[in-house]
């Protein structure tokens, strides 16, 4: 712990390599940029490969993703399991939640939006929304101006965050809309 924290440097690590392929992507390809930059790949071999290992990325690195989920609500399944089994109901549970959140995924025909609508409310609100809330919250008896530096930065962020739901949802509803409208 302390400053800068393991979640502060992995996610910045993270964010500037998502930064630099989508900006060398966006560089590269300009308004024909795909959702996924593998799609904007030619069709040779070395494409093909680079697809391949892409897909098996994800397929082993998934899982991990979901561990946190699976933690948070084990506690309240842990007791449908007698003692004796608690750790193949733990990967029972962490097996069924893997599955049935990729059989979702493949049986919607248009992702994309679902997720970018997820991501509109879902991430505005757990990323902006609740910490200023919390901050505010946890603080509120040592901010002793009413229009000091806490109350303008949390202001500021809550701005940012209606517009961001607002716009996110509004468009991203207009995706679901035209994914979903039969063309004639």
């Amino acid at each position: 712990l302390g400053c800068p924290g393991t979640l502060a440097v992995g996610m910045t690590v993270v964010s500037a390599a998502y930064f630099f392929i989508g900006s060398i992507g966006y560089i590269r390809f300009g308004d024909d940029v795909q959702g996924l930059i593998t799609l904007n790949l030619p069709q040779d071999v070395l494409s093909e490969s680079v697809k391949v290992l892409v897909a098996l990325s994800i397929l082993f690195t998934y899982p991990l993703q979901l561990t946190a989920t699976v933690d948070v609500f084990w506690p309240m399944l842990r007791h449908h399991f007698s003692e004796k089994n608690q750790d193949r109901g733990y990967y029972l549970v962490r097996g069924t939640l893997i599955l049935g959140t990729v059989l979702i995924a493949i049986s919607l025909p248009h992702l994309a939006p679902m997720v970018s609508l997820v991501g509109a409310v879902g991430f505005n609100g757990v990323g902006l929304m609740l910490p200023t809330v919390t901050e505010l919250a946890t603080y509120w008896d040592q901010i002793s101006k009413p229009c000091g530096f806490t109350i303008i930065k949390a202001t500021a962020i809550l701005i940012v965050w209606v517009f961001a739901t607002i716009t996110g949802t509004i468009t991203s509803v207009n995706s679901i809309i035209d994914a979903f409208t039969i063309k004639v």
